[in-house]
């Protein structure tokens, strides 16, 4: 379970990060 959580969170986290650096990098593209 704790597994899982630890799975969840780093892909959660990563998947903010990617969000993150594509909004960074549309706002220099503009």
């Amino acid at each position: 379970m704790l597994q899982l959580f630890c799975i969840l969170s780093i892909l959660f986290i990563s998947f903010r990060l990617s969000i993150y650096c594509l909004c960074f990098f549309l706002q220099i593209a503009v």
